[in-house]
């Protein structure tokens, strides 16, 4: 998306539809990488290496409120902003990473559907409600913090 599309489109969003608060700066280059990264998925097979990467169920179809909670849950965890990618669940396949968090609606049944690598994967990979699901039952919000207590030993630990 270029200059000129974004601002208008920003102008849309402020004037016609009176939403004040756009999505997080963070999340919104999240989005563009996931057009980016579709567009690229078709051209290339190449992987990229990553640290952390969050991937998040349905991501490109996340609301401003259910992106923000993103960010900010992101930002809880600290990490540097080289350290870290998010991605739609669909594009997965395409990131090496040292930790994986799975941001997805039900956790519970997709834990048994990780991918395992190796016998150490399990401690690699952390499942957590998404942003989504937080939004609607923000009561689970301490059960994904102290989950991701998980991510901030592991960087600690490794780097």
């Amino acid at each position: 998306m270029d200059a000129d599309s974004k601002k208008n489109y920003i102008d849309y969003v402020t004037n016609v539809l009176g939403i004040r608060s756009i999505i997080a700066e963070s999340v919104e280059s999240s989005l563009e990488q996931v057009e980016q990264t579709q567009t690229a998925h078709s051209l290339s097979s190449k992987l990229n290496s990553i640290s952390f990467l969050f991937v998040v169920e349905n991501l490109n179809t996340y609301q401003s409120e259910e992106a923000e909670l993103l960010n900010k849950i992101v930002a809880s965890v600290k990490l540097p902003p080289d350290a870290f990618r998010l991605v739609d669940l669909q594009n997965v396949e395409q990131y090496e990473r040292a930790f994986t968090i799975w941001m997805v609606d039900h956790p519970e049944l997709y834990q048994q559907k990780l991918p395992n690598k190796n016998q150490t994967r399990s401690e690699t990979d952390l499942v957590v409600f998404s942003a989504r699901i937080l939004n609607v039952k923000p009561e689970l919000k301490k059960q994904v913090w102290n989950d991701l207590q998980k991510v901030i030993q592991y960087q600690k630990k490794n780097f």
